[in-house]
């Protein structure tokens, strides 16, 4: 057996994540675990199925290991060609995201269809923004739509892939970190069912120019920085890629409409001057914030 380097997740999270890593270095685990992911879900087609805090290790340089293969699952053609285009639905803020659930074999009695695509987000996206990803379904105060649901059929592989986003979820909220799994996952989803010339409805999903070209625009993000004298490394693009700020205008818009403390973390790869540089700059050249 390879004898790996680093420190257990399980014994950050018990000495507090925050004190214990840096605001780059977490931003970067979630980013590398769910890239991870991505490969073994749509590239290889097989995933480690118990990614709990005791089977990650993260080293001093910031490098990820995933112990412990003993649980695991494979997935048939069919379902990562339906998972995959669920997520590149979600990535698009598709409203018709839900209808894939049924696709995936999930049955959900007294469901709308709007709640159906919220509950899409909740299932197989790790996003915390959504207020129902934070509620508690024992609570008296849940709402009486969601008291309602009813989950009555879901297969086995799906259900192991609704384990993980939990299991994902659950460890990016610990370390602080709010990544959303579909921005992550779309690139690698869009290259299965492209490599795999899998049949699908909704083919639209991999040709609208509504599907972001988020590498070729963060490139573009840094070419724009360099040319205006501003810090464009890695250090200063992850935070903003992890935000969606994927171009200029994202940029101005945030710089625009979001609150200091949220605003000094998208910007942390930038010193207080260059932050100031930066938001003169864009009011100068007056971008479009709409």
């Amino acid at each position: 057996m390879t004898y790996l380097q680093g420190e257990s997740i399980a014994n950050i999270l018990s000495k507090g994540a925050r004190a214990c890593v840096s605001t780059a270095v977490r931003n970067s685990f979630a980013t590398t675990l769910l890239q991870i992911y991505g490969h073994q879900i749509f590239d290889v087609g097989i995933f480690h199925s118990d990614p709990h805090p005791g089977n990650l290790l993260l080293s001093n340089s910031g490098s990820l290991s995933l112990l412990d293969f003993g649980q695991v699952k494979v997935l048939s053609t069919h379902v990562r060609a339906v998972f995959a285009q669920l997520i590149v639905s979600m990535s698009r803020s598709s409203p018709e995201a839900g209808s894939y659930l049924e696709k995936l074999g999930i049955k959900i009695d007294n469901c709308t269809p709007k709640l159906k695509s919220t509950i899409a987000y909740i299932l197989f996206d790790t996003r915390m923004d959504l207020p129902e990803a934070r509620m508690n379904p024992f609570e008296n105060s849940l709402p009486v739509e969601l008291r309602r649901l009813r989950l009555s059929t879901i297969p086995q592989d799906v259900f192991m892939l609704v384990r993980v986003v939990s299991l994902l979820r659950g460890l990016l909220s610990a370390f602080e970190v709010d990544v959303h799994s579909r921005h992550i996952w779309a690139p690698y989803a869009v290259n299965f069912l492209k490599r795999t010339n899998v049949k699908v409805e909704s083919t639209s999903l991999l040709t609208s120019t509504h599907v972001v070209d988020e590498e070729n625009q963060m490139r573009d993000l840094s070419i724009w920085l360099g040319s205006h004298d501003l810090p464009h490394a890695k250090r200063q693009l992850t935070p903003l890629g992890l935000a969606n700020i994927w171009d200029v205008q994202g940029l101005a818009k945030a710089c625009s409409t979001y609150q200091p403390a949220k605003l000094n973390r998208i910007l942390c790869g930038f010193t207080a001057l260059e932050q100031n540089m930066l938001k003169s700059m864009i009011i100068h050249e007056k971008y479009s914030v709409v």
